[in-house]
């Protein structure tokens, strides 16, 4: 199979508008989606559909749209719709074309700001090279990061740390309840002081086995993991969220009053970590659908 990736030609917005129409059917929903051909080209320009494939036949569609982010003042998409068809399931074909939709999204975004600064008059070889250059800096940043965390992973696995760390636990008698709860702990008390990247790229890589080998579904741990993140960003005392919140607040709004006004969330927070513990399906029925893809 050689599939192709590229975005939606005249003449297929009645073939997408079917593979949206059967998504629901797939999944097992009670709902009927009206969206149709005709529809799909009155949204050009608003919608954005990527396809997938092969020999001239579609084999699936991805639906989105650029987003705009207020916090981080920068564009972002929203995925629609996913469909892949059923002969062309377990072939990652939806998994590529989540990818091709976010290249596609990344570049027309890049070139819709290259086009905006120059009717603006704010474009000139300065603004563009100091652009580049600072895109250079930030991705160097993250895959040096990404490099050392993958290293450290490696040399801890290739050094024994795995097996050590498998024993102390065996020897002590943790049982997965007390290594779940040991790890929370770990990632809670992490989040106060770290960047959630180095977190991930240092914890999960050695975390990981260790919660696979006591019998937990390995998606599940990783939400977990990402929403006690969350909530060790937004508690006092540390409280990184509130630092970033308090950058941009108005004047008025002192820190006295996010560290008050944050408890209801993070009561939130925790509620939802207790429900996802105790009722994994709320993780892992998506994902169950759509593990076809």
């Amino acid at each position: 199979m050689s599939v192709g990736f590229r975005p939606m030609r005249d003449g297929q917005e009645d073939a997408v508008a079917a593979m949206v129409r059967q998504l629901p059917k797939d999944l097992g929903l009670p709902v009927a989606p009206k969206l149709t051909g005709e529809a799909l080209r009155k949204a050009k320009g608003l919608v954005h559909v990527t396809v997938a494939e092969d020999s001239g036949l579609l084999l699936g569609a991805c639906l989105w749209l650029f987003t705009f982010s207020t916090w981080r003042g920068c564009k972002g998409m929203y995925v629609v719709d996913l469909f892949v068809m059923e002969h062309a399931r377990g072939k990652k074909v939806g998994e590529r074309l989540l990818q091709s939709a976010g290249r596609e999204a990344a570049a027309a975004g890049a070139l819709g700001t290259v086009v905006l600064a120059a009717l603006y008059g704010k474009l000139s070889w300065a603004v563009l090279v100091g652009s580049t250059l600072r895109t250079v800096r930030i991705t160097a940043m993250i895959l040096f990061i990404v490099t050392c965390g993958s290293v450290f992973a490696a040399v801890f696995v290739a050094a024994g740390g795995m097996q050590t760390v498998t024993d102390i636990l065996q020897a002590k008698g943790v049982g997965p309840g007390p290594l779940i709860a040991m790890i929370i702990a770990v990632i809670f008390v992490a989040g106060f002081m770290l960047d959630p990247l180095v977190i991930i790229l240092i914890v999960v890589p050695v975390t990981a086995p260790l919660v696979a080998a006591a019998g937990y579904d390995i998606v599940w741990y990783c939400v977990l993991f990402l929403v006690v993140l969350q909530t060790a960003y937004l508690t006092p005392p540390m409280a990184p969220s509130i630092f970033y919140l308090r950058g941009i607040a108005p004047p008025e709004i002192t820190l006295h009053d996010m560290y008050r006004g944050v408890w209801p969330f993070i009561g939130i927070q925790l509620a939802v970590i207790v429900l996802l513990i105790v009722f994994p399906d709320l993780v892992l029925w998506l994902p169950a659908k759509m593990q076809s893809f």
